[in-house]
């Protein structure tokens, strides 16, 4: 019974320790851009790796600037972020040049856009520009620079051109990160309201935030099945974006719940770990 409660104690201090370090989102992000590559035909492990290293340099730059709202919202990320900033600084420092030196390997424009990625970083979170605090600019800056790691690294790395497949994937991933963004910001209404940043769920509400959810899960997947019996996208994709769309209704129907199954916030970047195993099945 000790050996199982002292191994339990272990794994949840792991689980805890990766959850600081952002290596969750770091790996579902990576887990996204391995389905988009392998929708597209120029998947590569090189090029998920580079996906994981400049988000993880990413989510760990935004967790410095962030303590503000996150001393409400996740007070442990503040203080293990306060009491280890050094270190987090060497991580952010480290994941980027590894990046750019990886992405080398590819084209010649794929440096150019994991160096944009990290810019993205620092222009959403630093606080002399602050992009985070102004909707929707927050989200579309948000969605924009991850379907850029997705689909744009990808490309760049294995030097392909930009059809038209390429930009309707890249429209139909920013719309589900954008909605990733917003579910995720529900839980995190109080500590935005009280740093003065605006979210969908601040300016409308949690109740109207869902139902445009709702909206835009719908209207989207009736879009992606368009697009793929119009030939724009692979029909696997109908599977490998659909699987994080259902995940997005049951995470956004469980925000009502006090507390809510795992937080929406798992779910929602949940969603984006499904899509990538998702795809290495079906395609």
């Amino acid at each position: 019974m000790l050996v199982k409660d002292g191994v339990t104690e272990l794994l949840a201090d792991v689980f805890t320790a990766l959850a600081h370090w952002r290596i969750f989102p770091a790996v579902y992000g990576a887990a996204m851009t391995a389905a988009a590559a392998l929708l597209l035909s120029v998947y590569t492990t090189t090029v998920v790796v580079v996906a994981f290293l400049i988000l993880l340099a990413v989510y760990n730059l935004n967790n410095v600037f962030d303590t503000d709202e996150d001393e409400t919202n996740n007070p442990e990320q503040t203080e293990f972020v306060r009491q280890r900033r050094r270190w987090v600084y060497a991580v952010v420092a480290i994941s980027t040049v590894a990046a750019v030196l990886l992405s080398l390997r590819g084209g010649s424009w794929t440096p150019i856009l994991v160096v944009s990625v990290f810019v993205s970083g620092v222009v959403y979170s630093v606080e002399s520009v602050r992009l985070k605090q102004v909707f929707p600019i927050n989200t579309i800056l948000v969605a924009v620079t991850l379907s850029t790691v997705a689909v744009g690294v990808p490309v760049a790395f294995a030097e392909g051109v930009p059809t038209p497949s390429v930009f309707v994937l890249f429209g139909l991933l920013c719309v589900r990160f954008a909605v990733t963004v917003e579910l995720c910001n529900i839980p995190d209404i109080a500590g935005d309201r009280r740093a003065g940043v605006t979210t969908l769920p601040v300016v409308f509400g949690v109740q109207t935030t869902k139902r445009l959810i709702y909206a835009v899960e719908v209207g989207t997947f009736v879009s992606l099945v368009f697009v793929a019996r119009a030939g724009l996208v692979r029909t696997e994709a109908v599977v490998v974006l659909g699987v994080p769309a259902v995940c997005s209704v049951v995470a956004t129907h469980v925000t009502d719940r006090d507390p809510p199954p795992l937080g929406p916030g798992v779910y929602g970047d949940a969603q984006l770990l499904l899509a990538g195993c998702t795809a290495y099945v079906v395609v």
